[in-house]
């Protein structure tokens, strides 16, 4: 009974690594931007937005990165340690930029098709 009871906290608590942390910035998905809002910029104009929002991305990835490492270090110890500590995790870390880090690839999606679309070389 005993064994039966630790194994359901233990199972529980891999569970909340995979699926309670926050998660890496190579798995946030670019929100869906149109193209079309960069239709009046010109070559130039594109090249520095892209510049700009990679410079960001690239920012905001390491961020959600550093967060996702740290999820993951407070539901190991959590699970092995102290289980109730996994319940705080949301509040410890409170640095989640995934939807900042979404909307970032999302326009620079958004410019490298305005990109491909306006500025065809010839």
């Amino acid at each position: 009974m005993k064994f039966k009871k630790i194994l359901m906290y233990l199972l529980f608590g891999y569970l909340l690594i995979f699926f309670g942390c926050a998660p890496s910035a190579m798995s946030v998905l670019a929100n869906d931007t149109s193209h079309i809002i960069y239709k009046n910029y010109s070559c130039d104009e594109l090249d520095v937005e892209l510049a700009t929002i990679e410079s960001k991305v690239a920012s905001l990835a390491k961020t959600q990165d550093k967060v996702h490492k740290k999820d993951k270090t407070f539901v190991g110890v959590g699970v092995t340690l102290f289980w109730p500590l996994i319940f705080g995790i949301s509040s410890i870390t409170q640095s989640d930029v995934e939807a900042e880090l979404a909307d970032a690839k999302g326009k620079k999606d958004a410019i490298i098709k305005a990109i491909s679309l306006n500025c065809k070389k010839n």
